[in-house]
């Protein structure tokens, strides 16, 4: 316990007054010989006792009272204890927290205040980002100005540094709304860790939030509660800026069911909405495309009373050209927050792309070409068989790299000289897929050359004629994930493989696709330039019946459905033309392929509010990495290829979730991390009741001075009776 005025203290010296006054008030027995009485001496010596107990409590209350105002006037405090020194009292519960810098004198405090989208919501006119800065510059006006202070916000990016209180001051009032932002519990973390490195004595950290599902959802909290763990040392204050009863309606999700759609093909819109309270009044749901005059609505819809239980609405666009096309679904509603009330979306159109069925003989093309034309391919392939011998001359090569992109599978090849393997180098890197079926016919010579090696992910070793089956691991490569649905009841091992080719050195580049029951290769990728390569080690193309015993029963087994799915999976991902891709969270790194021919530092980025930056590419590089995408909207990146002024766009939507303004369980909250860790408070007077108690202590004036006037109300009490009582013994 300390004392604000310790020099009042001084005032308990008056206890000596009644002390006096009580001696001096004592009175000395007169002595008279009255045998008569004497029978009366006992009931004098009882009557003694009990006036010698009123008088002595009578000087207790007296003195209680004079000490107790005394006291009151010291303004007595109750001296918090630091958290690390309250927890060292308590058994360790958790992980040894991180080491900090020895704890000195004096106070350091860091600002974290939500800035993201959430924060935009207004009440009363006025956004809650800007009701923390408030609240802020007011806690900042009552701080001594020497006080190391934190600022920090939740933009990506941001490097925090320790100012002083007039620094600080200019931070908050330079704050704003950020698209693209951290976690709030990285936010608070980075604060902790700066508010560790300080030599103060206290150190504490305020949070400016909402308290809403979009800032501090509960893996959010369970992170914050660990982080709190390592720095037992530091006071978090959460300052509750968050509108009591939000209500918001918003886009959450606009789908389309591939970034990549064939000409002709309609466009499905699904649309999701987030709605917080009661739903919006008249609003509606508008559908706009960009036009090079300008965005086109093509579609609205009302918006039912019963919209966030319906489901998602779907819209439809046809007859979309081949090329980019971006446009967003807005809804029109007046509510707090208009930061979530649009959702853009992209798809890019192509033509049908070529896939080449290269055999030896026509007849080994028919399972592929089955398997293509019974399942509709994402692609939308066409086949083209052709005899290997055809494939291999000049013309055919020349006019296979005028097609365009596509794909071309060798099933069984037979062996091909180096210039054939050279244009299919070519092939690659200009964007095609080329995939090879090894066989019976393979040559291991050839195969293993210089020239099949700028094609081929790995040499191969020999033969194996030990009975498996296909087996793979998992099916995260790209090549293998439209079949992770089904992996569960793939059957692989009711189609044997009796021979295959084994690998012997993989290329640096390569990966393992898919592998055998005996964990040997059998499905091997690499990337060659722009294009892909995949090599089978057994082939897809051997009959189940004549002279020659096949080496597998993949295509021609009991109901090869897996095989099915196996080809169509794989020419899809061969045929697909390699395109980054073209929505992106706000902060993310976009991706922009570099068309052929495009000249070098001639790229000017066009950025949603209308600026324009000029960027250029890394020497080397088959694309373009824009890095300022921290604004939600379109962005085009237009250059020149062979003089031909060539645009690409891509669009950048706010990160899931950031309209969920749902209050979040202030009580779960503070059980999770701990009532003795983490402190809500509402206002203003909360908040200096709150770091008065932190810094200072609780004064216990109140509760003194109730003491005092209690002893005096006593003493008052206790006088009557006992001068009443000695004036009637009196008289």
């Amino acid at each position: 316990m300390t004392f604000l005025t310790p020099a009042l203290l001084a005032g308990t010296l008056f206890i000596g007054v009644p002390i006096l006054l009580h001696l001096a008030r004592r009175r000395e027995p007169r002595r008279l010989a009255f045998p008569a009485l004497r029978l009366l001496e006992k009931t004098r010596r009882k009557q003694e006792t009990h006036l010698r107990l009123r008088r002595l409590l009578l000087l207790a209350l007296r003195c209680a009272a004079i000490a107790l105002l005394a006291l009151a006037l010291a303004r007595p405090l109750l001296t918090p204890k630091l958290p690390a020194e309250a927890n060292e009292t308590e058994a360790p519960t958790a992980p040894a927290p991180a080491p900090a810098t020895a704890a000195g004198t004096g106070l350091a405090m860091a600002l974290v205040f939500d800035n993201g989208p959430n924060m935009g919501y207004r009440l009363g006119g006025v956004t809650r980002l800007a009701a923390a800065s408030e609240v802020a510059e007011w806690m900042l006006s009552r701080t001594p100005p020497e006080t190391p202070t934190l600022v920090v916000d939740r933009t990506q990016g941001a490097r925090p540094a320790v100012s002083d209180v007039g620094v600080a001051a200019t931070r908050v009032d330079r704050l704003h709304i950020a698209a693209a932002v951290r976690s709030l519990t990285d936010t608070i973390g980075s604060a902790l860790v700066a508010m560790a490195a300080t030599p103060a004595g206290r150190r504490e950290v305020f949070v400016f939030t909402d308290l809403s599902f979009a800032s501090l959802d509960t893996a959010s909290q369970e992170s914050l509660a660990a982080l709190l763990q390592q720095h037992p040392e530091i006071t978090l204050r959460i300052v509750d800026v968050g509108a009591p009863e939000p209500r918001n309606a918003g886009v959450a999700a606009v789908e389309t069911p591939s970034a990549t759609l064939l000409a002709g093909q309609s466009l499905q819109l699904e649309t999701t909405l987030e709605i917080v309270g009661d739903p919006p009044d008249k609003a509606v749901l508008r559908l706009w495309l960009d036009a090079p005059e300008g965005p086109l609505k093509r579609d609205e819809r009302p918006l039912p009373e019963t919209a966030a239980d319906n489901g998602p609405i779907t819209f439809t666009l046809n007859g979309l050209p081949e090329g980019t096309h971006t446009g967003y679904v807005q809804l029109v509603t007046a509510d707090g927050l208009p930061a979530d009330d649009t959702r853009y979306f992209a798809v890019r159109v192509i033509r049908p792309s070529t896939v080449w069925l290269v055999a030896n003989d026509p007849s080994r093309a028919v399972f592929v070409e089955e398997a293509i034309t019974v399942t509709e391919s994402a692609a939308g392939v066409t086949c083209r068989n052709m005899l290997s011998s055809d494939f291999a001359t000049d013309r055919q090569l020349a006019d296979l790299l005028r097609a365009g992109p596509g794909a071309v599978l060798l099933l069984d090849p037979a062996p091909f000289s180096g210039s054939v393997w050279r244009r299919l180098a070519d092939y690659a890197t200009a964007g095609g897929g080329v995939g090879v079926f090894l066989g019976g016919a393979a040559n291991l010579t050839e195969l293993n050359g210089a020239d099949a090696q700028t094609v081929l992910p790995a040499k191969l070793r020999w033969r194996s004629r030990e009975r498996t089956y296909l087996r793979p691991i998992d099916y995260q490569h790209p090549a293998l994930a439209p079949l992770a649905p089904y992996a569960a009841s793939l059957p692989w091992s009711a189609f044997p493989i009796f021979e295959r080719w084994e690998i012997e050195t993989p290329a640096s580049d390569a990966e393992t696709v898919a592998t055998y029951a005996d964990g040997s290769a059998a499905i091997v990728g690499r990337q060659v330039g722009r294009g892909r390569v995949l090599m089978m080690t057994t082939p897809v193309s051997d009959p189940a019946s004549g002279d020659a015993v096949p080496w597998n029963l993949l295509p021609t087994g009991d109901d090869p459905w897996p095989f099915l799915l196996l080809a169509q999976s794989l020419v899809d991902y061969l045929a697909a033309e390699p395109a980054p891709p073209l929505t992106y969270t706000a902060g993310a790194t976009a991706s922009v392929a570099l068309p052929p021919g495009a000249e070098a530092g001639g790229f000017l980025v066009r950025l949603p509010r209308g600026e324009s930056v000029r960027q250029t590419p890394l020497p080397g590089a088959g694309s373009l990495a824009v890095r300022m995408t921290d604004e939600a909207g379109v962005y085009r990146v237009a250059t020149s290829a062979g003089g031909t002024p060539v645009e690409q766009r891509f669009v950048v939507n706010l990160a899931p979730g950031s309209g969920r303004l749902e209050r979040i369980d202030q009580a779960e909250l503070i059980e999770r991390i701990g009532s003795d860790r983490i402190e809500i408070v509402r206002d203003r007077e909360a908040l200096a009741r709150s770091i008065d108690r932190g810094r200072v202590g609780r004064e216990l004036y109140g509760v003194v001075l109730a003491m005092a006037v209690l002893a005096l109300v006593g003493e008052q009490f206790v006088s009557n009776r006992f001068y009443r009582s000695a004036r009637e013994a009196a008289s």
